[in-house]
């Protein structure tokens, strides 16, 4: 059994999955063609997600929705569904942006590039492809931490 925590957009998702003691296994993404209708960004989405549910995990973690702008917060709602549907049969856990950031670094107003740089410091051996990839493994660190796991 696994963990899979997710950084949900439209464009690109990233993932990482930790085994359920917390021990991280591998990062990746999910990227979509900008170009693309959004009903195939999503079809192509969930293929891959249906993939990754193939490593049984017991848990995801997601970032609560938040509201910014009101186009990109539909597209990553219409992510947000898929994901609940896919998932629909395992444990889900959702975590706002702001108690990741408090969870993992003490204080919930960091900028990504001081998380950027907290990662590089502290999990130097951790490679990543982008920021989302980036996002999902800090996500599950919160998942773990707040768990008093890690």
């Amino acid at each position: 059994m696994s963990v899979i925590s997710f950084d949900l957009s439209m464009s690109n998702v990233g993932y990482s999955i930790f085994s359920d003691d917390g021990l991280f296994f591998m990062t990746g993404s999910i990227e979509t063609n900008g170009k693309d209708s959004t009903p195939k960004r999503l079809k192509h989405i969930a293929k891959e997600m249906k993939k990754l549910k193939k490593e049984n995990p017991k848990t995801i973690v997601i970032e609560r929705g938040f509201y910014r702008f009101a186009g990109s917060t539909q597209q990553i709602f219409r992510v947000h569904g898929i994901t609940n549907l896919i998932f629909a049969d395992i444990e889900q856990v959702e975590i706002h942006a702001t108690s990741v950031r408090k969870t993992v670094f003490g204080h919930g107003n960091m900028k990504k590039e001081q998380v950027e740089e907290y990662v590089k410091q502290n999990y130097p051996d951790f490679r990543y492809n982008n920021l989302d990839e980036m996002d999902s493994f800090v996500l599950g660190l919160a998942y773990f931490k707040q768990k008093g796991i890690v």
